[in-house]
């Protein structure tokens, strides 16, 4: 259209308008491309309107589009975004609980290799300490083995014990001293009959 107003041309089926005037016409204020709601040109209705100045200072091009398709397609669009919003949040829902879950199993994991590390330095100092145990009563024993057979040996008597198998547990030099021909059968083990044997064909 003219910048006073004079319809040239339209797409639309609206040919009995072409050179009649459009009030208000379109000024040069109004030609700056930006889309804004305006009545329409032909039938006055609400549409989003954007009008631009062409070759021709005073002829202007100017677009409609209906305000309800406007905004039907303004409301499709949110739709689709909160469509997309909801999906998203469902899989960012959903990797939040894989990884709550993935997270409380590897703690799970950790504390139970935690307790099972525990477990093992608790049974390792048990049987260490059950070593050291074992190892100090075997030096008493020894110690006191050492000492009973120095206090033995040490008799001016001859001395000889036997257990209740009737076999021979501890005897001292004085007594091979005394009894010379029983060396070849006295020796701890030996039995009480063995020995009155050798002693009587001594």
């Amino acid at each position: 259209e003219r910048d006073d107003g004079v319809l040239l041309s339209t797409h639309q089926v609206a040919e009995r308008r072409l050179g009649h005037r459009l009030t208000p016409a379109l000024g040069a204020t109004m030609a700056d491309g930006r889309a804004r709601l305006d009545a329409g040109r032909l039938d006055g209705t609400a549409v989003l309107l954007a009008a631009k100045s062409s070759l021709y200072p005073s002829i202007l091009l100017s677009v409609a589009v209906p305000e309800a398709v406007v905004r039907a397609e303004a409301d499709a669009d949110r739709a689709l975004d909160w469509r997309w919003a909801m999906s998203l949040s469902a899989v960012v829902l959903g990797l939040a609980a894989l990884l709550h879950r993935h997270l409380r199993a590897e703690a799970v994991a950790r504390a139970e290799m935690t307790e099972a590390r525990a477990a093992l330095t608790r049974q390792h100092e048990e049987l260490q300490a059950q070593a050291q145990a074992r190892e100090a009563a075997d030096l008493e024993r020894a110690q006191a083995q050492s000492t009973l057979d120095s206090a033995i040996n040490a008799m001016v008597e001859g001395f000889i014990v036997y257990g209740r198998d009737d076999r021979v547990v501890r005897f001292n030099r004085h007594y091979l001293e005394i009894f010379p021909h029983l060396r070849s059968v006295l020796h701890p083990g030996a039995h009480l009959d063995d020995v009155h044997a050798v002693a009587v064909n001594a």
